[in-house]
């Protein structure tokens, strides 16, 4: 390989091209020069003959496949050389071969004449050839590029490399510590603080991409590696620095600790885990608890809820979220804004905008992604747009909704617990006939509820107002809509018995609009139709609705309102009235009105008395 260098083998096997004697016969190294002084060429000219003392029947080695082998060959021989591994290391490839071949299976006396010539240290090119042989590499641009201006750290470090040894981490470390001083300096505290071992952190350092292509990937490296910069040499501020993908602690490990210090008779330590899961930041409040109860028991469960929940980091960690997401390509600059947006509202008002929880919380999980791919693939699966667009695709075969009606409607509704409720089901169902069952509930009159009450006392967030009054009437529609037509259809919003105010205590006032409408409209299929009704109702029915209303208002005050049957009992479906039964009724009451049976198909009273039977 290079020019002049030259193994002599004397008294070797065949393998080596040797005939087991002293005679003298020159193995040239292809590419060298023969040569047939032995003395002038070897590394131990001018020592004492490394024979000397040698039985000539000592024991024979066994194969010898590395440099190592081939050191503790010489060594068992009673040769010993300073630098032989380092020698070895620093042959080419094709020399190092030679001399294990002559080292292989020979006896002492021949070990004694199986010597490796000095060699100039191995270039880039052999050093990185070795690397690439031990299935090694260096990160962008390349071992070349980086060994051309390091090539004494590279030479001083081949040695791990030397064929048959391929310690690719001892020689990546090797590296770390003298050609990159850098990497020694950031790994120093780090491995005093006993946070990683020196070989571990200096490979990780040599083998980091500088300038990852992945924008989550490289966001994630600038700071960590900013953190590590500011910590310094304070372990605890560089543990820190690594919990980011550190594990978020589980309830068995938070909560004994918790109850030890009697913290529960603040908060219950089983609350206080909850909404550790659910702040979005990567169970970094959590481990703020955890932290701070290994240091001792607070003084009250608020001193430790104020320092690790205050609120800061909750609405960092959700503006990190959008901000991948338009690194990332998920978001565009618009989605981006509504993102942050969504974050100000969960983190900085008095009260939670629930529905952007609803709509950012599952996606939280996202910032665990390795890279930018793993992250867009986490929230398609877990953000509204992904999983509006399979609920509508799961109904399509089994209904005639337009799909894109269908995810404008999902998309509208998602943070309410009824179409979550909803698409719950749907998921889960295994073909059309069980999503036939699937019971898709109409949405209440909440719109008018909200604009009514905010008409009446001021200040209501109407978003939110909306996604309250849903979920309550979802969670418990024998309180809630009662409430709800009791304000509908209260004249005033503070002054009488029947209020807006009075409603939320006492709602029976609407109970009988609630089921004349319920009658009218969702046992009638037109659950579209209920908010009307109600609003008519209130303001007073005209007409045939008029009469039947007053017919069956005595009878709906009795009956359940949300009961189709019960409340379909209590309204007349025919109008025709008996003229003739009322005026004989009135006549043996001695009340006989002249032309009675005429004027009764006209008196709107005369014809509800005529209804009622009375």
């Amino acid at each position: 390989m290079r020019a002049g260098w030259v193994l002599l083998v004397m008294g070797l096997g065949p393998m080596a091209g040797c005939d087991g004697g002293g005679g003298g016969e020159v193995v040239v190294v292809p590419g060298g020069d023969a040569s047939a002084d032995m003395s002038e060429m070897t590394m131990d000219s001018g020592r004492p003959p490394v024979d000397a003392g040698v039985e000539p029947d000592a024991g024979r080695g066994g194969e010898v496949a590395s440099c190592r082998d081939a050191c503790a060959r010489r060594v068992a021989c009673g040769i010993e050389v300073p630098g032989c591994l380092d020698d070895c290391a620093a042959a080419s490839g094709p020399t190092r071969q030679a001399w294990f071949a002559c080292l292989s299976g020979a006896d002492c006396p021949a070990v004694s004449q199986c010597r490796l010539p000095t060699e100039q240290a191995a270039g880039c090119a052999d050093i990185c050839a070795d690397l690439t042989i031990c299935a090694g590499e260096l990160p962008a641009p390349g071992c070349d590029a980086r060994c051309a201006p390091a090539e004494v750290a590279f030479q001083a470090c081949h040695g791990e490399l030397a064929e048959g040894e391929c310690d690719v981490r001892g020689f990546l470390a090797c590296l770390g510590r003298t050609a990159y001083p850098a990497c020694e300096e950031a790994c120093a505290p780090r491995v005093a603080c006993g946070l990683e071992r020196e070989a571990s952190c200096l490979t990780a350092c040599l083998t980091a991409d500088d300038a990852p292509a992945d924008p989550l990937v490289r966001r994630r490296q600038e700071t960590r590696d900013a953190c590590r910069a500011a910590a310094g040499d304070d372990c605890e501020a560089l543990r820190r620095c690594d919990q980011g993908g550190a594990a978020v602690p589980t309830r068995d490990q938070l909560c004994p600790a918790w109850e030890d210090c009697d913290l529960d008779w603040d908060i219950a330590c089983d609350e206080v885990y909850q909404y550790g899961l659910e702040v979005g930041d990567g169970g970094a409040s959590l481990r703020c608890v955890a932290d701070w109860l290994a240091g001792g028991c607070p003084f009250d469960a608020w001193e430790v809820v104020d320092a690790c929940f205050d609120g800061e980091g909750g609405l960092a960690a959700c503006q990190d979220f959008c901000e991948v997401t338009e690194a990332c390509g998920v978001a565009d600059a618009a989605a981006r804004r509504v993102c942050d947006q969504q974050c100000f509202g969960i983190w900085t008002q008095d009260f939670i905008d629930r529905d952007a929880y609803a709509r950012l919380e599952p996606q939280w999980a996202c910032m665990e992604a390795a890279d930018c791919d793993e992250f867009a693939t986490c929230v398609d699966q877990r953000g509204p747009a992904g999983v509006c667009r399979r609920h509508c695709a799961a109904l399509a075969p089994c209904t005639d909704e337009d799909a894109a009606a269908c995810e404008r409607t999902c998309l509208g509704e998602y943070a309410y617990e009824r179409h979550a409720a909803y698409r719950e089901c749907v998921g889960g169902a295994p073909g059309c006939a069980a999503i036939g069952r699937c019971e898709a509930l109409p949405a209440p009159p909440c719109p008018a509820y909200c604009d009514r009450v905010d008409a009446c006392y001021g200040g209501v967030d109407d978003a939110s107002c909306r996604l309250d009054c849903d979920d309550v009437v979802f969670e418990d529609p024998d309180y809630a809509l009662p409430v709800l037509a009791c304000i509908l259809t209260a004249p005033e919003c503070f002054d009488g018995q029947h209020t807006v105010d009075r409603c939320f205590d006492f709602p029976e006032a609407g109970v009988p609009c609630l089921g004349f409408c319920e009658a009218q409209t969702v046992c009638a299929d037109d659950a579209d139709g209920l908010t009307d009704c109600l609003s008519a109702c209130g303001e007073g029915l005209a007409g045939d609705d008029g009469l039947r209303f007053a017919v069956a208002a005595r009878c709906l005050e009795r009956a359940d309102p949300l009961s189709c049957p019960a409340v379909e009992a209590c309204v007349p479906e025919d109008l025709e009235v008996d003229c003739g039964g009322l005026c004989d009724r009135l006549g043996a009451c001695g009340a006989a009105v002249g032309d009675c049976e005429a004027r009764c198909g006209d008196d709107p009273l005369a014809r509800q008395r005529a209804l009622q039977g009375e």
